[in-house]
């Protein structure tokens, strides 16, 4: 009796042991399984963050432009500061290689992208690719189409429109003839226009547009404002999509002898607001706060790897440049 009792309780010892284990395992499963899941949901960039590991890719539309590099040289100190690797391509104002870039970054395993895009419809596949990979984008400036973007931050375009129609209106005293350039491919530019020509249709119906003229860059600027100081001995003023359309037009304009005729643009950068010091055909400009949003860019992208919650769309503010705060807004008495 008493063997057999031994014999009861060995086995039931075995069998505690055996469940026992079971459970253990069963457990540690779960345990491990768990937090991962959290994990992978943030790609891991939170860990990787705190341990200053992230490599962090950017692509702007052009470098050529003193407002692009405040942007990217924002996101290089940051870079820097924090001990992440800086992956970089300048968009070069051609939508097939910043699509290239994208790609070769992506390669390269980036844990991030801040993204200007060139052409907000054809960057759209690389956004994609992005999205497959798990990469969070970024887009500043101007917006991507289509694919997956966590944050878009941009100034706010439609008020800049709006600011140098009003401004172009009172000095016309609501009369003229202006000619415009416009970039379509842009979402920011399609803003400023459509902001700008609003105003018009509103408040000034007897201001004339000739022309419009699809442009982003000094030399284009220069070509065109050659045109119309030619073709339109009528012109009275003139509203550029950017501050480089305008100093190639202004360029234009002074080498005809044509001093009659202003410029209103958008950006704030420093060469223009001097030539409006200096009393150069260049009269206004919509100033935009480039470091503002590549900081924003940094923290926004920083913050959602790390698993908190960002803003979809963030527009920062625009003022208007001209003669009566141009030297306020270059001791940097506007930006404070």
């Amino acid at each position: 009796m008493k063997k057999r009792w031994m014999s009861f309780l060995a086995v039931f010892l075995i069998l505690c042991l055996v469940f026992s284990g079971c459970g253990k395992k069963e457990n540690e499963k779960t345990d491990a399984t768990t937090p991962q899941s959290e994990e992978s949901k943030t790609s891991g960039a939170g860990k990787d963050a705190a341990n200053g590991k992230l490599k962090i890719g950017l692509t702007l539309s052009f470098y050529n432009d003193p407002y692009f590099m405040d942007m990217r040289n924002v996101v290089k100190d940051w870079c820097d500061e924090n001990g992440y690797e800086f992956l970089e391509f300048d968009g070069a104002s051609d939508a097939a290689k910043q699509a290239a870039g994208i790609e070769n970054m992506i390669e390269a395993g980036i844990d991030g992208l801040i993204l200007a895009p060139v052409d907000s419809a054809a960057v759209v596949p690389q956004v994609e690719k992005c999205n497959e990979a798990g990469i969070p984008v970024v887009t500043v400036d101007c917006n991507a189409d289509g694919g997956e973007i966590i944050s878009f931050i941009e100034s706010d375009n439609r008020s800049a429109g709006i600011l140098c129609a009003e401004y172009l209106g009172k000095r016309l005293e609501g009369k003229g003839n202006i000619c415009v350039t416009n970039s379509p491919n842009s979402s920011a530019a399609r803003d400023r226009d459509e902001g700008f020509r609003s105003v018009l249709g509103e408040k000034y119906p007897d201001i004339q547009i000739l022309d419009t003229q699809k442009s982003g860059d000094m030399p284009t600027g220069m070509t065109i404002g050659e045109n119309w100081a030619s073709q339109y001995e009528d012109l009275d003023a003139v509203f550029c999509i950017d501050d480089n359309s305008a100093l190639g037009i202004q360029a234009a304009f002074e080498a005809a002898g044509r001093n009659d005729i202003f410029t209103v643009s958008v950006d704030g950068s420093e060469q223009p607001v001097k030539d409006i010091l200096d009393g150069r055909l260049v009269a206004a400009t919509a100033a935009q706060q480039p470091k503002k949003i590549g900081e924003l860019a940094c923290e926004t992208l920083f913050d959602y790897m790390n698993g908190e919650t960002v803003e979809e769309h963030i527009q920062i503010p625009v003022f208007l440049v001209t003669e009566e705060n141009a030297q306020d807004f270059l001791d940097g008495e506007l930006t404070k």
